[in-house]
Order: C-alpha cells, then structure tokens, then sequence
C-alpha cells in the first residue's frame, strides 16, 4: 500500500502527512497529535489490523476498536498503537484517540525532526507542575508541507474516481479533522466519508475513527 511521497528522500505516512498540515513557519504544532493519532488509526484500518467489534452501533464514533491482526505494519506510530492496543482493554475510537496522541505525537514528531522536516521546540514545563504536555515542534521545510497540501486538494478534484484508498482517506481525514470548522465536513451525527472505494469490511471502522476526531477537534457531532 503505497505511502505519499513529500520529496525524493521521504515517504510519509497518513500521521506524518496530518502532522504537517497542523503548522507553518511561524506557528508550532499543538493539534497535531490527535489528528495524527486518527491516521495512524485509519492505517491499521486500512492494513487489515483492527476493525470495529460493534459496527452497527450509533453514534459511529461509540464503536470499540479491536485488534485482528498484530502483525506489525513496518509504520512506526501505527504499530506503537497496534502494541498498546494489543495489551489493553477495548476502547471505542472516541475515547482511543485522544488517549493515543502522545505517543503517536512523540513518534511522528521525532522521525520527522531525525529526517529535518521538523525542529523540536523548547519543552513546556509540566501542566500544573505534574501533567506532561504535548512537545511541539516547528516547521522547517514549507515545501514538504506544501506537497501534502497539494496532494490532497488534488485529490479533491477526482476524489469520485480515484481508486487510491490512502488519498481517498486522507481527505477524509482532513475534512472532518482539520477543515470540521470551515463546515465543509457537512453536520450530523455521523460523520461524512466523501470516498467511497473503502471495503465493506473497512468502511464502518474508519467511518468510527473519523467521527472522533470531528467532534474532537470541535466539528460538531
């Protein structure tokens, strides 16, 4: 399953992709790990290694996810939540994703600072003296970015013929993650898959996975 390609050297997974649209020259990253974290969650989908144990449940994002398969997938931040999930009890997708965005945060942060995508910034002291915060990080190279971006409004345009399930899903992902405030995402209780090439078998675990990051990232329910 082929990965987008931000320049000649790097191939970057859904999180990383994610990751990258959350800043800018200017600003850090501080919603990233959670919008990464649905990537990475969606990869496993898409790599056959967890599914929904209730798929006809209401809303989508109430669905626990379950592990099917713990054959690790060779990503990084994927596979680091195939392994927490794998020794942990059942979570629904809203309640996993937000509990996996630091270590996914961490990971993708720190693959995409060793390959100079990134900077790590200056570590905030702990929240109230005791919670570990997000780190954050800034970004270095715009054009990487700017290959996501234009990847995925590309995508946009032929998102009704394309056969490609990780671009398909990517906008997916964008739309009701990151764009659920310009209201493109539509409302609703269930969230709005615009692709429609995912597997039967696919289909209700992403559309789970999707729904918690819109309400999460304040796109409604």
């Amino acid at each position: 399953m082929a990965q987008h390609r931000g320049d000649d050297e790097t191939v970057l997974s859904l999180a990383e992709q994610l990751f990258l649209l959350q800043t800018d020259e200017r600003n850090p990253l501080y919603g990233a790990p959670a919008l990464s974290a649905a990537g990475a969650l969606v990869e496993l989908a898409l790599h056959g290694r967890i599914s929904v144990k209730n798929p006809l449940r209401k809303p989508p994002m109430a669905r626990k996810l379950v592990v099917v398969d713990a054959t690790p997938t060779g990503v990084p931040e994927a596979d680091r939540i195939l392994e927490l999930m794998h020794h942990s009890r059942l979570r629904d997708a809203y309640s996993l994703v937000p509990r996996m965005a630091m270590p996914v945060g961490a990971i993708v942060g720190d693959t995409l600072a060793r390959r100079g995508i990134v900077r790590p910034l200056e570590p905030r002291p702990p929240f109230l003296g005791l919670f570990p915060r997000v780190p954050l990080y800034g970004l270095v190279k715009p054009e990487v970015k700017r290959a996501v971006q234009l990847a995925d409004s590309a995508t946009r345009v032929v998102l009704h013929t394309t056969t490609d399930v990780r671009l398909g899903a990517m906008v997916d992902l964008v739309r009701n993650g990151g764009d659920a405030v310009s209201g493109e995402a539509g409302s609703g209780i269930q969230p709005l898959l615009k692709f429609g090439g995912y597997a039967p078998e696919v289909r209700g675990t992403v559309e789970a996975i999707v729904q918690a990051i819109k309400v999460i990232n304040g796109g409604g329910g």
